[in-house]
């Protein structure tokens, strides 16, 4: 039986009018397309992708300009990562996540098992935009339908994308790449093998071919990594240059006559700011996980998925006996226009939930039927004005009148209030139990009727 997650309280009080600064939105790209069907930026005047043959360039420009074929089979590491300026219609992820896919099926014991790829994007697609822009490429349609699929709201910051059952993680940040860069977390210095340095070109973006740009790839890149851009422009070279890329120019392709190559050659130190709550590293892959509840489980199955082992101690007999144990729980964001850590937090963390949970190939009940809160007395309806002046998109949250709020939750309300209609009800239950199963398939070994004492 399902039962819907409304919240409904009734209160007939008037409604007073609060004004708050709404924090920076992101604004969706605009754009239109040609006569051959391509993508133009109406910001910026330049196409997405080549007239010609954009998926060609594509594997010319990046992967071959990269030398991806050839690293993929004697890479080192599990984990290859990709760094990109401009995600734009994700042409350059799909290419090199086919290829990746083609790898893997030819060579199934290499050391290389995963793929992480990291883009900034100013001004997002449209989901409809964006799948239109991919009917282009029917050959990349099994790697776009899965990216569609998982397309996150115009929400500033970063959005975590697990896809191919974790085996490919895309991490899309929504925001000004040369303010983003600034943001990354220190443990991403030297860690990236290969830079796609993409965008609309230098003359139509100036704004984003930046010294600190520049800088902050080569603090990113490994010793060793490469870069590879579609670009000759000679400020670009030379800013790489100075950053710490030894560059080169190769032959452009199809009519363009160059573009440019490049290798970390360095060893650059950057500047370490450990955190607080930082602990030195260790060469083992083995963890301890105490618990038997939803947060343990997730936990397990994400380091399972990054290669540790895992062994989950409970002292219950079985999964879920604690809070998780409840039938039903609502899933919605917390939003709280007086903490910006809280508003920056809660709607990413919200959507990234409500995209791991259709991707888990587990089954559990579960209806993202919508909730929906009511400002049923004045300090409801001031909280509820404070948490629309967020400027968040209709598809995380928006106004109800008293009318719509009716009928949203089929019961007389006589008051307005806030509805999220990606938000629903799951069964925690249901949930922990699956998900702890499909971890123990992936390695996980358990210890139920467990006590561990200090």
């Amino acid at each position: 039986m399902r039962h819907q997650a409304h919240i409904v309280k009734i209160a007939i009080p008037p409604v007073r009018r609060v004004t708050y600064v709404k924090q920076y939105a992101i604004q969706p790209a605009t754009l239109e397309f040609n006569a051959e069907g391509t993508p133009v930026s109406r910001d910026f005047d330049d196409v997405y992708f080549s007239n010609d043959n954009g998926l060609e360039e594509t594997r010319y420009v990046f992967l071959g300009g990269n030398r991806l074929a050839e690293r993929f089979p004697v890479h080192s590491h599990p984990l290859f990562i990709v760094a990109e300026s401009g995600f734009g219609t994700g042409l350059n992820f799909l290419t090199l996540w086919q290829a990746f896919d083609g790898f893997r099926s030819a060579h199934p014991q290499a050391t290389l098992q995963r793929l992480h790829f990291i883009s900034f994007e100013k001004f997002p697609l449209t989901r409809d935009d964006l799948a239109l822009a991919h009917q282009h490429w029917p050959e990349l349609a099994p790697w776009a339908e899965q990216l569609q699929a998982q397309w996150p709201l115009p929400l500033p910051g970063c959005h975590r994308l697990l896809l191919d059952r974790g085996r490919v993680t895309l991490d899309l940040w929504f925001g000004d790449i040369n303010e983003l860069t600034d943001q990354l977390d220190a443990t991403l210095n030297q860690t990236v093998d290969a830079w796609f340095l993409d965008g609309f070109a230098p003359a139509k973006n100036p704004d984003m071919w930046t010294p600190n740009l520049f800088n902050a790839m080569a603090r990113l890149a490994r010793p060793g990594a490469t870069l590879a851009t579609f670009t000759s422009a000679g400020f670009v070279r030379r800013g790489l240059q100075e950053a710490g890329f030894t560059m080169q120019k190769r032959k452009g392709f199809g009519r363009k006559r160059e573009m440019l190559c490049g290798v970390m050659e360095q060893h650059l130190m950057p500047t370490l700011s450990a955190p607080w709550f930082y602990r030195s590293g260790s060469e083992k892959r083995e963890t301890a996980i105490i618990g038997g509840g939803i947060a343990s489980a997730l936990l397990s199955l994400a380091l399972l998925r990054r290669g540790w082992q895992v062994t989950l101690y409970c002292a219950d007999d079985q999964p879920a006996q604690g809070a998780s144990g409840n039938r039903q729980g609502a899933l919605y964001p917390l939003l709280s226009k007086h903490d910006a850590a809280i508003n920056r937090f809660f709607p990413t963390a919200f959507t990234f939930a409500r995209r791991l949970y259709d991707a888990l190939p587990v089954s559990f009940d579960h209806d993202w039927c919508g909730v929906t809160q009511l400002g049923w007395d004045e300090k409801s309806q001031q909280k509820i004005a404070q948490m629309l002046s967020l400027a968040l998109p209709a598809g995380l949250a928006s106004a109800l009148n008293a009318e719509e709020a009716e009928q949203a939750v089929g019961v007389t309300t006589r008051c307005g209030g806030i509805t999220y209609p990606a938000g629903g009800w799951l069964c925690p239950e249901q949930l922990t139990r699956a998900v702890i199963a499909l971890a123990t398939e992936q390695g996980l070994q358990t210890r139920f009727r467990h006590t561990l004492t200090s």
